[in-house]
């Protein structure tokens, strides 16, 4: 069955969900052989928190996952793709600018543009 969620809702609720989960303090762990994914404590690196366990040998994918998915993670992604959006609308607004025809690619104007549009689109930064 297909999911009906569109992109949009998913990262509202992605971005809502970081409210009340265990802070990842960086990474969230699993331990090889443990089923139980782990977060270090903020105040002494060597302690450990569990925050969620699996009771089946066979969730080791699944927590493995989970360990991936940790809230600082989360985050990481959502501010990338926030960044990528705006480097969309400044391309769009570009496009827009130029009533959506093609620049003389012998105006040197263009190659500058082009240029600046690429480098944003390759490192996510609308700059």
């Amino acid at each position: 069955m297909a999911s009906t969620t569109s992109v949009a809702d998913l990262i509202v609720k992605l971005g809502a969900g970081l409210e009340g989960v265990t802070p990842g303090f960086g990474q969230w762990i699993r331990l090889f052989g443990e089923r139980t994914v782990y977060t270090r404590d903020p105040n002494d690196g060597c302690r450990i928190h569990a925050v969620v366990r699996a009771d089946s040998p066979g969730d080791n994918a699944t927590l493995d996952h989970i360990a991936r998915c940790a809230p600082d993670n989360i985050r990481l992604l959502l501010d990338h793709v926030a960044k990528l959006s705006e480097c969309l609308d400044c391309a769009r607004q570009d496009w827009e600018g130029n009533n959506g025809e093609i620049i003389d690619k012998s105006d040197p104007h263009w190659t500058v543009e082009a240029r600046r549009l690429v480098s944003a689109v390759k490192t996510g930064d609308a700059a």
